[in-house]
């Protein structure tokens, strides 16, 4: 029996091909630009600001689409239903508010680092670098996190170890940004679209064919009540309902697309703002359509299994899990299949190359490009600096990959207090933008009151709050002997390493670029009579809720401080008025 397994996750020379071939092409476009450009910071950090709009727009969409968007988004399907999909109506809103409120403002200042503008608006620099700080820890957790996750999946289906794999992705992701700038982050985005678009599709089609078609497929997720997209409960201790999770998507993708240095760099890489609206216009596009896709592939994977369910069975121990399965089991006849899934995966977690890329601008001009030592290098010299400045973040990337795989449940904490920084964030930016009376002691007031806020709460739902359910999975209708014995240990060899990190809540809730930690989730509409004090009514709160209300907070008290203060008139010099 144990040999059924190993002859699915065998890796074959096809595979070895197309998995050698993706980290080929891209530490060849990096090689290609390193000879073609960049002879100065503008080069490198926004390709002479004359990128084209498709591969920009493309280029923010793969950032999207995370590793952990490959694992997660079926599996959160698989384990809890359609509901989460309405996320992509959120980032419609989400992203034409963005279109309409901060691109206006800081397409035109032509900033290097999007926190130049906190200096120019508030006129403190203390208050530039502090935000610099408030934003430095959770982007480097995050993106340890998105290399080390995939890697496990990567470690059972190839003879390559965690470690070996966290290595290798993240030597290729950091030599060719660190080579070859925006251009090659921009140009390896492209390609690796090409893959997970690939992969995706692959899924849902063998899928469909197996279970006999859509309207099969639709009907299995009907009768096991996975197709619910629209509870109109207003409860804020429900986990997913309508109204949460389009609240989320929308502030998650106005900061995504409003304030992330990420993405708006890319966004500012093109010849003129009209061109940067058709950027992020056509990222949405491809947004929602990729979002349909992958939510809708881990409905494809439950119906394929719908009676004898591996996560039943206990052959896979996560809903995480249900992706890699798949492919592996029903995908493997496929030649090279196996090989593009986990190059799917590497083209996700590559995506990483943007972050290095836009961090690489932020500590330049936020932090170095200020000190007497680097004020007068040439141009020349800065390019240089920023290609070491790339080595570097891309080995400390590394090292907090090794620290996730290390630090087991209490990495689950410090993911949760990694996405304090987003709410108090965007309200910072919103409020320099659309409250002009207040000044840097309200902003100041705004960000300490909000981020300990919202830390608190986060904390003590990480601790008190209720974990989510899975909805029902049965094994009724696989063989007696399965059904009899498969639902407390596996059969077969585990398809996957025991040593995954303590996220019972799941990828999912970590993905769509990490702000909202799900570690605070509660699957009861209401709470229960046990948890009814006071504190709990916080705790309990749906974690889709918890950016929102960091940015109000930080809103209110700012506006608050300032006028009890009596603001200070705003002074634009040399800049014109944002």
């Amino acid at each position: 029996m144990a040999s059924g397994l190993e002859e699915i996750v065998r890796f074959g020379t096809a595979d070895y091909v197309v998995f050698v071939g993706l980290i080929a092409t891209s530490l060849g476009i990096g090689v290609f630009h390193a000879f073609t450009g960049n002879r100065n910071p503008e080069d490198y950090l926004f390709g002479g600001r004359s990128m084209s709009v498709l591969p920009v727009s493309v280029s923010l969409l793969s950032s999207y689409i995370s590793a952990i968007a490959v694992l997660g988004c079926p599996g959160e399907t698989y384990g809890h239903g359609l509901q989460i999909s309405m996320l992509s109506a959120g980032t419609v809103i989400g992203v034409l508010l963005a279109t309409v409120i901060f691109l206006p403002v800081f397409y035109p200042l032509k900033m290097t680092s999007i926190n130049e503008y906190l200096e120019l608006r508030f006129r403190s620099r203390f208050l530039r670098l502090t935000i610099f700080l408030v934003q430095l820890v959770p982007t480097f957790v995050y993106s340890g996190l998105c290399l080390y996750a995939p890697t496990l999946a990567m470690a059972s289906v190839t003879p390559l170890s965690v470690e070996a794999n966290i290595i290798i992705l993240g030597v290729v992701c950091f030599v060719y940004s660190a080579m070859g700038g925006l251009r090659a982050v921009v140009w390896t985005d492209v390609v690796q679209m090409a893959v997970v678009l690939a992969g995706t599709v692959s899924v849902v089609v063998v899928a469909c064919v197996r279970v006999g078609g859509l309207e099969e497929v639709w009907k299995i997720a009907e009768t096991a009540d996975r197709t619910q997209l629209f509870d109109l409960s207003l409860n804020p201790y429900k986990r997913h309902t309508m109204a949460n999770v389009m609240t989320m998507g929308a502030v998650l993708f106005l900061n995504s697309y409003g304030v992330s240095q990420t993405n708006l760099q890319r966004i500012c890489a093109v010849p003129t703002i009209g061109q940067a609206r058709r950027v992020l216009l056509m990222n949405l596009v491809g947004m929602v359509a990729m979002s349909i896709l992958q939510d809708f592939s881990g409905i494809c994977a439950f119906a394929t299994y719908h009676g004898c369910d591996p996560l039943a069975r206990g052959i896979i121990t996560s809903k995480d899990q249900i992706l890699p399965y798949f492919v592996m089991d029903q995908m493997g006849f496929i030649v090279g299949m196996p090989g593009l899934f986990v190059a799917m995966l590497y083209g996700g977690s590559l995506s990483l190359s943007s972050i290095i890329n836009s961090w690489v601008a932020v500590v330049w001009t936020d932090l170095l490009e200020p000190l007497p030592w680097f004020r007068n290098v040439t141009r020349s010299g800065a390019a240089f600096i920023n290609k070491i400045l790339s080595l570097l973040m891309g080995l400390l990337i590394i090292a907090m990959a090794f620290f996730a795989k290390n630090f087991g449940g209490l990495f689950q904490t410090t993911m949760t207090l990694a996405g304090v920084a987003a709410g108090p964030t965007l309200g910072l930016y919103l409020t320099g933008v659309l409250v002009p009376y207040c000044d840097r002691r309200g902003a100041f007031a705004g960000l300490v009151v909000s981020a300990t806020f919202l830390a608190w709460i986060t904390l003590g739902a990480s601790i008190y709050g209720s974990k989510p359910e899975l909805l029902p999975f049965s094994n009724e209708t696989c063989p007696g002997f399965y059904r009899d014995h498969g639902t407390n240990e596996s059969l077969f060899k585990p398809a996957f390493p025991a040593e995954a990190p303590k996220m019972e809540a799941g990828f999912m809730d970590h993905a769509r670029e990490v702000q909202a930690p799900d570690s605070a989730t509660t699957a009861n509409a209401s709470l229960s009579e046990n948890d009814n004090w006071g504190l709990m009514y916080l705790y309990g709160l749906s974690y889709t809720l918890f950016m929102t209300l960091g940015m109000v907070v930080f809103v209110a008290v700012a506006s608050l401080v300032t006028l009890i203060t009596g603001e200070t008139p705003i002074q634009w010099e040399n800049h014109g008025n944002p």
